[in-house]
């Protein structure tokens, strides 16, 4: 079972070569994440690490990215991996708890997270975690 630590802690080169591998692990058609893109989420906040009971290795992460509108501070939940022998584990959960709890420190006026349809567990936990599926249409233009 992985522990969780606080967003604040100073990243390691060994910590940045883990997020590294789950993001290929995440999205391997993406380019890969270099550690200059880990310092600038990390400088800004919210990113949060799950690491291994034991050998304190990186075993899961999960970033939350906040954004001012006219009318409040909203956040948006990205990058929830955890790694492959790690699911099942609660990690998962206990990231977004976390996300979700920083999310309240800030003030935010609300959370929003997209995942696709193919992936029933973690559509499954999201329900379960309080999230509501939104009756919206996404569009996206690719630059």
């Amino acid at each position: 079972m992985p522990v969780y630590f606080s967003m604040d802690e100073p990243l390691t080169h060994e910590d940045m070569e883990a997020i590294i591998k789950l993001c290929a692990e995440l999205s391997p058609d993406k380019p890969l994440v270099t550690e200059a893109d880990i310092v600038a989420v990390w400088q800004r906040g919210g990113l949060l690490l799950a690491r291994e009971v034991g050998s304190g290795e990186v075993c899961g992460m999960a970033s939350l990215a906040t954004y001012r509108k006219l009318n409040g501070t909203v956040g948006v939940i990205e990058e929830v991996i955890v790694a492959g022998q790690f699911r099942g584990e609660g990690a998962a959960t206990a990231l977004i708890g976390g996300l979700i709890a920083y999310g309240k420190r800030l003030g935010l006026l609300h959370i929003n997270l997209t995942s696709r349809p193919d992936r029933l567990e973690a559509n499954a936990l999201y329900r379960r975690l309080g999230f509501e599926k939104r009756e919206t249409n996404v569009y996206r233009l690719v630059l």
